[in-house]
């Protein structure tokens, strides 16, 4: 189900990548770690991208997912650490991006959601849940970037990464 997820992401993001001011880059590997869903750089800024394919309810409690059952909302378990994990791994790519490029960028945490959401885009502790449907929309209505940086440099080192 997790590919599946995966699949649906970059499909929305296709639409992105055939605009020449957004550069989108799947499945990439930073030194031995496990690899990153999807890597999205345009003029709203710079996002790591997790997908999340799971049946059930969604929403945001705390630093987790919470996933409840449709046919019982009292049953169903947390993703403990999502949000933590997230925040993580984006500021270890900006560091990856700062130490091979010596520009500085924020990357921004994004849960992809590929179930029932019906908060449909939220913030919490600096980690962007948003439904899988509203991704192209929600990334293209972004405001730009109040931290410019050399988009060139980031896409060259990310195409090479």
């Amino acid at each position: 189900m997790g590919f599946e997820g995966e699949k649906q992401t970059a499909k929305e993001l296709k639409r992105l990548s055939k605009h020449p001011d957004w550069f989108v880059r799947h499945d990439i590997v930073l030194g031995s770690r496990a690899n990153r869903d999807h890597v999205v750089v345009g003029p709203a800024g710079a996002f790591l991208m997790d997908s999340k394919n799971f049946l059930g309810i969604g929403s945001v409690e705390s630093d987790g997912l919470r996933v409840r059952q449709v046919e019982d909302p009292t049953d169903g378990w947390t993703c403990e650490g999502l949000g933590s994990r997230m925040r993580a791994w984006g500021a270890e790519l900006g560091e990856s991006i700062r130490t091979a490029t010596d520009v500085e960028v924020w990357v921004q945490p994004v849960v992809v959601l590929w179930m029932d959401f019906p908060q449909k885009v939220l913030e919490s502790g600096g980690v962007f849940y948003v439904e899988g449907k509203s991704l192209g929309e929600w990334l293209a209505g972004r405001p730009l970037s109040k931290r410019p940086f050399d988009s060139r440099r980031v896409v060259e080192f990310l195409r090479s990464a």
